[in-house]
């Protein structure tokens, strides 16, 4: 089952919540098995409601795969869940030393991340 959240219609991190409860209302979904899935600003809010959800709700993701975002709460002090991210070297908004950067923060923390890069892309590649 998917559900679509528009990030920047009026809502943002509110919207990604209500998008969970819509999920986790059906019985079929496992609470522990709804992932997210964000692309360039859209996987940055992703990110962000896995932040958001561990300190603050009972919300918890169970996965995140990111494309082209700059993976940047700032502080990285939170596990994160699993995250795979998609970017590129050829990125004008984050360069990939600051994904990788990313990663091995996550990894730190005892979290799973994973970055591939792809040489020679540009920003937005789907």
């Amino acid at each position: 089952m998917t559900a679509v959240v528009e990030y920047g219609v009026h809502g943002g991190v509110d919207n990604i919540d209500k998008g969970y409860d819509l999920l986790n209302a059906y019985p079929t979904v496992s609470p522990g098995r709804i992932g997210l899935v964000g692309f360039s600003r859209g996987a940055e809010v992703a990110i962000k409601f896995a932040e958001y959800s561990h300190r603050f709700s009972t919300r918890r993701v169970g996965a995140i795969v990111s494309y082209y975002t700059g993976a940047s709460s700032g502080n990285n002090s939170e596990q994160l869940p699993p995250i795979l991210l998609l970017h590129v070297s050829l990125d004008v908004h984050f360069s990939p030393e600051r994904i990788k950067s990313f990663c091995e923060a996550q990894s730190k923390l005892g979290a799973r991340c994973e970055a591939t890069i792809y040489e020679g892309v540009k920003h937005a590649f789907d």
